[in-house]
């Protein structure tokens, strides 16, 4: 038997709060759709959830770490303790297709969007 397909309709307090994470967290259950009368309060529960703590730790060791970037994949490898081939592979390719993270040819650089996301203001290079 596959998933049961679940769709929330409100993500105020009790459903980010109690519900969504409840849902996330089965291995039963796909969260199908997330609605709200806010469309960004549903896309800001959207982007959370589509972020795991790899992610999160990439994301924060690039600007805590390395200012934002442009920095090198095997800094970051290094600065995370994961293996290059592991963040190119696995990670990097979902962070790049959602804006979290773009390629330049300097290095890895974490976006606008990602300082919005963590809730981060970002400092301007001085």
């Amino acid at each position: 038997m596959g998933k049961i397909n679940v769709a929330v309709i409100g993500c105020g307090t009790i459903g980010s709060t109690a519900h969504i994470p409840s849902y996330h967290k089965n291995n039963e259950v796909q969260i199908k759709y997330l609605v709200d009368i806010i469309p960004e309060k549903a896309q800001a529960i959207k982007d959370k959830l589509g972020l795991d703590e790899t992610d999160y730790n990439l994301l924060l060791s690039i600007i805590e770490k390395f200012n934002g970037g442009p920095v090198g994949i095997e800094a970051i490898a290094s600065s995370i303790g994961e293996e290059v081939s592991t963040i190119e592979d696995v990670y990097e390719p979902f962070l790049l297709q959602n804006g979290y993270l773009k390629r330049t040819t300097r290095g890895r650089v974490v976006t606008d969007k990602t300082y919005k996301h963590l809730g981060i203001i970002k400092e301007e290079n001085k």
